[in-house]
Formats: structure tokens, C-alpha cells, sequence
């Protein structure tokens, strides 16, 4: 499984100070993964640090894009 980041997450990652780690951790190990309105991307919850990540992906194939977070 690849995990790849749009340029618009990236841009989310700087802007937000969210570590590209956290990230692949919540896309592997999700504590909520569920479907958006549009059924086409994923939304995943992820507790960390006493905090919780937001990340939206879409899964192609066997390559996973974080849209944003």
C-alpha cells in the first residue's frame, strides 16, 4: 500500500504544523474510517496526542491520496 499526499495536503501539513508521520499513522491504524457525502473519498479520525487528526482520502487501487487534513 502507497500513501501519497496531494500538494494540497502538504500545503495543510505546513499551514497547520501536522507531521507527515501522523498522517501515515492515522491512515494506517484509524480509530473512525468512515464515507463522505460523495462516497468517493474516506474520511478517517484519528486520536493523537490528546488531539484528533481529520484526514480525507481517496483510495486508488493499491495507492492511497490524502486529499487534506
Amino acid at each position: 500500500m502507497k500513501i501519497v499526499l496531494s500538494s494540497h495536503a502538504q500545503d495543510r501539513l505546513v499551514e497547520r504544523g501536522i507531521k507527515k508521520a501522523d498522517v501515515i499513522e492515522a491512515v494506517k491504524n484509524p480509530d473512525i474510517k468512515c464515507p463522505t457525502k460523495n462516497k468517493r473519498l474516506t474520511r478517517i479520525r484519528k486520536e493523537l496526542n490528546s488531539k484528533t487528526l481529520n484526514v480525507i482520502i481517496e483510495e486508488k487501487g493499491t495507492c492511497i491520496v490524502v486529499v487534506t487534513c
